[in-house]
């Protein structure tokens, strides 16, 4: 918006030019610049008056005198002497905002501005218009006015407009606010163009006119909004922060503490916004926010929270607590000691979740397509728990220190994938993919470039990976080693029960663990191959399972006892003939340490522990 004109005098100012005034006019005393007597006065005289209407009321100023102006008299930038001459007026000498205390509005003890603030912002509209500046106080307009939409207001700290019972403010411009502060009175009627806005303690903009760009820093603070410190918890802002939200799609939380309970986001395309400042500065606390139910083909991105830090007060939340569930975008949030962190249709980047009771993300079978990157998810009893939620992507993302999984897919749920995902330090295995409830399996899971550590720390028998029941799960190039084998974790790298149909176990690291890299108890159609393993071979897909036999080609490398299997035989190689293990008739071992004369290897003849076995292939000398 450009600034207002710059009036300026001729000639250069000097000390022996000024004359001196308390006021410019103060409508009482012949002593104002007003009155002065102009006979003879200089061209260009400077006037300089320590206050507008009164000795120090912040509105004085430096004036000069105009010969050939015939404008129009407006008190605060354009001053027609007493005498009423036809040419000659004293003209303020500034340049950027125009004051409304220039032109007499008091700001305070009620009362009435509207004449004032009404001359202040006709001053600024001729041209190219200009802003009005509201320095702090309470503004009361007694009748309706309109800012035209030449004219930007700016609100200094501690400035609102409080407009009588029935009366509106109309606005049709840019709006700024210095220091996040209040700017309407509670019971004010505001108007934005040509829709109707109802304060109750904020503004409510019709959603038709939800785009209006020109309006900057729209904040709960303008509603009444109060924060703190956790040393002094402000008083309870939930009504401000729900009026703020029923009233506009962005809504500025600046940074502090806030004592909320529950608020909701009633529509979509609505944001709540924290602080820029990064390191989630701004806090709600006791708060549990709530999002529009998601129509169908709605855009889970158009609504936003960025930049919050949500916390639980009470170290024992209710069993029926959710930080934030609803439809979200999601982005530098963190949440904290909940019964569940986040449940719903999120898209989320750089959120971190912990200390919840349950899950720090809970997704049932009404949930699909969420997203979730650069995540922490820590401290519950899931990290992430899928009830049936289907088409879900998590990438780049750490999850550790669950008390029971680390991710848990379930009861139907499908087509969901975890790329790059750490889980470490889980109480039971990392990632566990059952049948809990119902008959329907889980389905399409991948799991890729993913590192599972350490889990199982409370006792034995689990796995960095166990599927117990699902069809067409699919490992691959991932990491899942346990690098605390005196402790009691991780028993196996990956375990399959009977009840797992279409698993590949690809490409992946999977040692070293502490029976096995990987464990089969029977499941049908089950391929693993280009694995990494430790432990025994035999137990990675028992020869006696017939169904893994239908187009399985298994082919590993085992790092602690070298060997290649095929179907049901073991190839590997030795420089002396087996005397420890278990040995499957048709065995071979190469011998590495061959020579003229002697032999190439060992066979196996009969089958045992460590079976009967002969050597083969004379060398010659």
């Amino acid at each position: 918006m450009p600034e207002n004109t710059v009036f300026n005098p001729a000639q250069p100012l000097t000390g022996t030019n000024f004359l001196w005034f308390s006021a410019a006019l103060d409508g009482v005393t012949s002593l104002d610049l007003q009155h002065y007597n102009i006979t003879g006065i200089a061209a260009d005289q400077v006037a300089i008056c320590t206050g507008q209407v009164a000795h120090g009321d912040g509105a004085g100023g430096v004036w000069y005198w105009d010969s050939g102006s015939t404008e129009t008299h407006n008190v605060g930038t354009i001053i027609r002497p007493a005498s009423n001459p036809t040419h000659g007026r004293w003209k303020r000498i500034y340049s950027g905002p125009v004051s409304v205390k220039w032109f007499g509005a008091k700001g305070g003890n009620n009362v009435a501005d509207y004449d004032a603030v009404s001359a202040a912002a006709a001053a600024v509209s001729p041209g190219a218009g200009g802003t009005l500046l509201f320095p702090p106080g309470s503004y009361r307009l007694e009748q309706d006015i309109t800012f035209g939409a030449t004219v930007a207001l700016e609100f200094m700290g501690g400035a609102i407009l409080c407009p009588d019972t029935g009366k509106t403010v109309t606005i049709l411009g840019p709006l700024s606010v210095a220091n996040a502060g209040q700017i309407f009175h509670s019971a004010a009627t505001i108007r934005f163009g040509t829709d109707l806005l109802n304060l109750g303690g904020g503004i409510y903009v019709p959603w038709a006119r939800s785009g209006n760009s020109f309006i900057e820093n729209v904040n709960v603070k303008w509603w009444g909004a109060t924060s703190g410190s956790y040393n002094t918890p402000p008083s309870d802002s939930t009504t401000a922060f729900q009026s703020a939200l029923n009233a506009y799609k962005s809504v500025y939380v600046p940074e502090g503490l806030y004592v909320i309970t529950s608020i909701t986001l009633p529509a979509h395309e609505q944001n709540l916004l924290g602080s820029s400042q990064g390191g989630y500065s701004t806090c709600l606390r006791s708060t549990i926010i709530s999002g529009a139910a998601i129509a169908s083909g709605t855009n889970v991105g158009n609504q936003g929270i960025r930049g919050i830090y949500l916390s639980n007060a009470s170290n024992e939340p209710s069993r029926t607590s959710v930080g934030i569930s609803g439809a979200f975008n999601l982005t530098e949030v963190f949440v904290d000691q909940f019964y569940r962190g986040v449940a719903g249709s999120i898209w989320g980047v750089k959120v971190a979740i912990e200390g919840c009771l349950n899950a720090c993300l809970y997704l049932d079978s009404g949930v699909s397509n969420v997203s979730l990157s650069q995540f922490w998810l820590a401290g519950a009893y899931y990290g992430i728990l899928m009830d049936g939620a289907t088409r879900c992507s998590f990438d780049q993302g750490i999850i550790r220190q669950a008390q029971i999984n680390g991710v848990a897919v379930l009861n139907g749920a499908r087509d969901n994938t975890f790329n790059d995902v750490k889980v470490d330090a889980c109480a039971r295995s990392g990632i566990y993919i059952a049948v809990t409830a119902g008959t329907v399996k889980p389905r399409n899971t991948t799991i890729q470039s993913c590192t599972i550590t350490d889990n199982g720390q409370f006792s034995a028998g689990y796995a960095g990976i166990e599927i117990q029941s699902a069809l067409a799960t699919k490992i691959a190039n991932c990491s899942v080693f346990d690098d605390q084998l005196t402790v009691a974790t991780q028993d196996y790298g990956v375990y399959l029960n009977t009840s797992t149909v279409g698993t590949i176990v690809a490409n992946n690291l999977l040692f070293p663990n502490k029976v096995s890299g990987m464990i089969d108890y029977g499941g049908s159609y089950n391929r693993a191959y280009g694995n990494a393993v430790s432990g025994s071979l035999t137990t990675l897909l028992p020869s006696d399972d017939v169904s893994n036999m239908n187009g399985t080609f298994v082919f590993n490398k085992e790092i602690e006892t070298p060997s290649l299997k095929m179907a049901s035989n073991r190839v590997s190689f030795g420089s002396a003939l087996p005397t420890t293990g278990t040995a499957t008739r048709g065995d071979i071992v190469w011998n590495t340490g061959a020579s003229a004369s002697g032999k190439a290897g060992w066979i196996c003849v009969t089958s045992g522990s460590p079976g009967t076995w002969k050597a083969f292939g004379p060398i010659d000398a």
